[in-house]
């Protein structure tokens, strides 16, 4: 667990997802203010607002997980009356970062990537205290700066998935669901622990959590012969199935093949590839679209925690068409052009 950025050509430790889509009624607003001092104010749901930070200053920063960030950032005010909401920034044009701060700057809610094409937009959802005041930071990963789409609006929980069953013969992971992260004994390169080993189509059944600004990340090592290899993942939080680098490699390991869920609950990812016979590292945990991590939202409570698992060896690849000379699919009259164009004794 308490990894967080994940790129697909390495494991890193990434940052958390969150923020919430709004509609704003009436007037139209320019965009946050320059510091969180309330001069732009959410008064009411749903709201929205458009703005681009490039202009800006860098007043503020969260860790979540990240820190450093010099990104400029602007601040809305919001009540506490507002309640239980969703802030969203999926449709932003660079890769930014949402965090909620209480009247006193303390940070009370924190997301990075959650959501976008590319999973590094930031969704949050945030249950607002009646009475108090809070400041909601549009902000950046690293420096990023640019054009940003917010929305806020009433909290809306996903659908239950269907009652999770371990088929019959599977095998169960003994680590128990503990957002605390006291029992970690799955944390395989993030934790310095060995791969759990599972063998071929052995089925294996865990739970994983996002909580706090951190997320469980379950291990397996698989023993592959060579050839095609499938880690395919049943989850009921968005989840993400990443085929990573030998284990004696955690130093720098590294992302070899990955499959998300899309960002949906109740779904499946399957990571797949071509690979030379060793152990490699079979991972899932709570991730969005992309291959981003998602740290919040998941708690051990929150009824999405279950998944089952298992590694195999996959179809191969159908053999390649040896007349398709221009690669375009299929055999044609440009194939043809191509072979006659070439006709007559073939070089030395």
């Amino acid at each position: 667990m308490n990894d967080l950025r994940i790129t697909n050509n390495a494991l890193g430790f990434a940052a958390v997802a969150g923020l919430a889509s709004v509609c704003l009624q009436g007037a139209a607003y320019g965009e946050g203010s320059e510091f969180p001092d309330g001069s732009v104010t959410i008064t009411s749901l749903p709201y929205t607002d458009t703005g681009d930070t490039t202009d800006n200053s860098d007043e503020f920063d969260a860790t979540c997980p990240y820190s450093g960030s010099t990104s400029p950032d602007v601040f809305y005010a919001m009540s506490g009356d507002l309640g239980e909401i969703t802030i969203t920034l999926c449709d932003s044009l660079y890769d930014c970062k949402t965090y909620v701060l209480d009247s006193a700057f303390n940070v009370f809610a924190c997301n990075d990537d959650a959501c976008g094409d590319d999973g590094f937009k930031s969704q949050l959802d945030a249950n607002l205290v009646a009475g108090a005041t809070y400041y909601l930071a549009v902000d950046g990963y690293a420096g990023e700066f640019g054009a940003y789409t917010l929305t806020v609006d009433g909290f809306v929980p996903p659908e239950p998935c269907d009652p999770f069953e371990c088929p019959p013969g599977s095998t169960n992971n003994d680590e128990p669901c503990d957002d605390t992260g006291a029992n970690d004994s799955n944390g395989g390169c993030n934790q310095g622990v060995p791969y759990v080993p599972i063998a071929d189509g052995e089925v294996v059944c865990g739970t994983v959590w996002a909580f706090g600004g951190t997320r469980d990340t379950d291990w397996y090592g698989y023993a592959h012969a060579g050839g095609i290899l499938d880690w395919t993942v049943e989850c009921n939080a968005p989840c993400v199935a990443f085929i990573i680098t030998p284990e004696a490699q955690c130093a720098s390991a590294a992302v070899l093949f990955a499959g998300d869920s899309a960002g949906e609950t109740c779904g499946s990812a399957v990571a797949s590839g071509d690979l030379a016979a060793d152990t490699y590292g079979m991972f899932v945990s709570v991730g969005g679209a992309g291959g981003a991590g998602i740290f919040e939202g998941y708690a051990c409570d929150s009824g999405f925690n279950d998944y089952s698992a298992f590694a195999g060896a996959g179809t191969p690849p159908p053999p390649p068409c040896l007349t398709d000379l221009d690669g375009n699919g299929a055999t044609d009259f440009q194939d043809l052009v191509q072979i006659l164009s070439n006709y007559g004794p073939c070089p030395e």
